[in-house]
């Protein structure tokens, strides 16, 4: 199929000019963290939309087999969870 869109030189700069700004975008909204050990994260502000952020977190807390060990408290039993972490007392 032939297209019919034909770019003209002034419309191609246009384009550049808004590639440009979406990279810088991009760059303001990029944060990385090295968590040690050789890992990092890297956060990079709304690269998912809410929706679609909430469809992938759905997805590996199905499909992960995280580790959520039950502990007892007085008795009662609670999931413990990873980043419920106590603080250090010295």
């Amino acid at each position: 199929m032939a297209s019919n869109l034909i770019l003209k030189p002034e419309s191609s700069s246009r384009l550049e000019t808004e590639e440009e700004e979406a990279v810088t975008i991009v760059k303001s909204s990029r944060k990385e963290v090295d968590l040690g050990n050789g890992s990092e994260v890297i956060y990079i502000s709304k690269f998912l939309s809410y929706d679609q952020s909430w469809h992938y977190l759905e997805y590996l807390n199905k499909n992960i087999p995280w580790t959520r060990p039950t502990i007892r408290v007085f008795g009662r039993p609670f999931l413990q969870l990873g980043e419920a972490q106590p603080p250090a007392y010295e």
